[in-house]
């Protein structure tokens, strides 16, 4: 049920950095469904069901898509690990600030596997890192 409480103590939109009362818990992370997508992506879960909430997991990709992609660099960087609510970059740590060409990956490969959207402008974004 924790994914719940990190789900919707946010805005409802994307899971939460961590529970703590800190500044950066509400951090937007690049690859917050990354566990979701291995499981899925490892054949680990059985037809029909689910790790976490479908809608929950959608909206949640889609965010990440939104602003630590696309309000990076203007899309052609790839997935900044760390973005705060506000839009801005997360500098409270040096690895928010960064790109990972595995988190990349992984996010586009997960958007693909879960959302379909814009499938072709995610793998040619991967492409251009």
């Amino acid at each position: 049920m924790y994914y719940i409480i990190f789900f919707l103590q946010s805005t409802g939109t994307y899971y939460n950095y961590d529970s703590s009362g800190k500044s950066y818990h509400d951090s937007v992370m690049a690859d917050q469904c990354a566990g979701h997508w291995f499981l899925r992506a490892s054949n680990m879960v059985p037809e029909g069901q689910e790790v976490f909430p479908p809608d929950h997991v959608k909206s949640a990709l889609k965010t990440v898509h939104k602003m630590n992609v696309m309000a990076f660099k203007d899309g052609h960087f790839g997935a900044v690990n760390g973005v705060r609510p506000s839009g801005k970059v997360d500098t409270t740590s040096l690895q928010g600030e960064e790109v990972w060409t595995g988190v990349t990956y992984g996010v586009a490969a997960n958007m693909i596997q879960e959302v379909r959207f814009a499938s072709s402008q995610l793998v040619h974004h991967v492409n251009q890192i």
